[in-house]
């Protein structure tokens, strides 16, 4: 029996969902296809985003119906080219820090905006505004908190996206404060096969944070029939290791680590 097969047997029966705690309107559709919906969850705010000049609305947790309590668009928190955004949200809630972390694309432009809550509080406290720009257009970005470094410092947001495969490097501890911040890029080897490619940052679940100075990681799907590799009967999840250092930053490195059988399947969806 393969391996994810038996998960699903452990414990025997059919699990279920039970009904939803809490269940409102969020927001209706933009225009914009595909909507991109995100949201993310912390302890008195939850915030959804929808694609398209990117729509922000935050709510409080008040049960059976949450309070909306704001609703903007993202790129009036911007200047200069992030005054424009276009999309691709992400709403990320920074739990180590206790703090919110937005992010787009903008419509003219390689830029990616991003805002961090001043306080917890992200309806009155306020926003810290950055714009990185990398050497190509950042598709479908994605974002995650990683809150240690090689120097045990305040560690990196990191931030995949297709154009090319790249990892970008974005100096967390600073963000935190307002303060200038440092911003890398490495590229990856692509798949062949793939007209359109971008890696899956790592993210921390729960309240325990990494061990000090542990690397992020990095990872990705490849599918032996349709990207070449290992040969058949399995398929693969290839990761790497990112060890930052923001003190020498030429000492940060990106390197692969053994990669994880899984059960063959199928990545040509249509």
């Amino acid at each position: 029996m393969d391996k994810q097969t038996a998960a699903a047997h452990v414990g025997g029966g059919q699990r279920t969902f039970t009904s939803p705690t809490v269940d409102f309107s969020g927001i209706g559709y933009t225009g914009v296809t595909p909507p991109d919906t995100v949201g993310d969850v912390g302890p008195d705010h939850f915030i959804q985003a929808v694609n398209g000049g990117t729509n922000i609305r935050i709510w409080d947790k008040a049960t059976p119906t949450p309070n909306l309590l704001t609703s903007f668009n993202l790129d009036s928190l911007g200047t200069g080219a992030c005054a424009n955004g276009l999309g691709d949200p992400i709403v990320i809630y920074d739990r180590q820090a206790d703090r919110w972390v937005l992010m787009e694309f903008v419509t003219s432009g390689n830029d990616l905006c991003v805002y961090i809550s001043q306080t917890p509080d992200p309806v009155s406290g306020g926003w810290y505004a950055y714009s990185f720009v990398p050497s190509s257009f950042p598709d479908y970005p994605k974002l995650s908190v990683w809150p240690t470094d090689a120097n045990g410092g305040g560690g990196s947001f990191v931030v995949t996206a297709n154009g090319g495969v790249p990892v970008h490097l974005m100096e967390r501890g600073p963000m935190l404060s307002g303060n200038p911040a440092g911003f890398m890029t490495f590229n990856l080897p692509g798949l062949p096969g793939f007209g359109f490619e971008a890696l899956t940052p790592a993210d921390i679940d729960g309240p325990t944070p990494p061990p000090t100075g542990a690397p992020a990681v990095v990872m990705r799907h490849r599918d032996t029939e349709a990207h070449g590799g290992p040969a058949a009967p399995g398929d693969l999840l290839e990761m790497w290791n990112v060890d930052v250092d923001w003190v020498t930053t030429a000492n940060t490195m990106v390197a692969p680590v053994p990669s994880i059988d899984v059960a063959d399947f199928s990545s040509d969806l249509c």
